[in-house]
């Protein structure tokens, strides 16, 4: 198996703890650990009236991107906070190439291969910002 153990109704994937640990090299305790944290933080994140931050997708997107970014950059790993950080470019990307206000978006309607798209634009736009500040920014 690899990262990607269950697939949705929508064809969204999620992540399983166990495989991504696997995957990553890292202890499965400590994925877990990490992973449940992110899930408890996306749905707290910063929303700005967007409805699409709600949405079961979204929530699986950054999930995926946390995760990664953690499993990657094991000196800082995830924290609280991070979710935040990246729905600015969420919003950019996304909007961009939906061209239309993301306050009126059918997010059902979205294409898979644009999320595929915003999100991995999101993850290196998180990863250089987060690149930029590591070392004033520990676990």
């Amino acid at each position: 198996g690899g990262l990607i153990t269950a697939v949705g109704g929508d064809g969204s994937a999620s992540l399983s703890a166990s495989a991504a640990a696997t995957a990553a090299g890292t202890d499965g305790d400590e994925a877990v650990v990490v992973l449940r944290q992110i899930r408890v933080d996306i749905p707290r994140t910063s929303q700005g009236g967007l409805r699409i931050f709600c949405h079961a997708r979204m929530h699986r997107l950054m999930e995926r991107v946390l995760y990664i970014w953690s499993v990657r950059h094991p000196a800082s790993g995830y924290v609280q906070g991070i979710n935040d950080l990246l729905t600015p470019f969420l919003v950019v990307f996304l909007g961009a190439e939906v061209k239309q206000p993301l306050e009126e978006l059918d997010f059902d309607a979205v294409p898979d291969a644009v999320l595929d798209s915003v999100e991995a634009a999101s993850y290196w736009c998180l990863t250089k910002m987060l690149s930029d500040i590591q070392d004033h920014y520990t676990a």
